[in-house]
């Protein structure tokens, strides 16, 4: 785990075990750091934002962005995501059209938002 996923986890102490969810910006957007919540009894959703040159490594969502090209404001896409690392921990990643960008976010609590 990241040192901004293991900051991010110390942080969120007050919730554990309380089944209440966090929520994370592009800041401490690490896909580690879901699992880790989860184990700790708390929810956590991220809001991905392109890094530099890239997206967040292991969020695919370089291929989210690429299928929403071209579709209607509002429109909405859901995928299941999987971190090998925490083969038990269901993520899903979901893409959202706006008018200028695509919002990406991904949660260990629900299919939609």
């Amino acid at each position: 785990m990241t040192k901004t996923a293991t900051l991010c986890c110390q942080l969120t102490n007050p919730i554990w075990g309380s089944n209440q969810v966090c929520l994370l910006d592009s800041g401490f957007g690490y896909m580690s750091t879901l699992p880790e919540l989860k184990k700790k009894g708390a929810f956590g959703t991220i809001l991905f934002m392109k890094k530099g040159f890239g997206w967040p490594s292991r969020s695919n969502a370089r291929n989210i962005v690429a299928h929403m090209q071209g579709k209607n404001v509002g429109y909405q896409a859901v995928r299941k995501a999987s971190l090998a690392k925490y083969p038990n921990t269901n993520l899903s990643l979901a893409g959202m059209v706006d008018s200028k960008h695509t919002s990406i976010m991904t949660n260990t609590w629900s299919t939609t938002f």
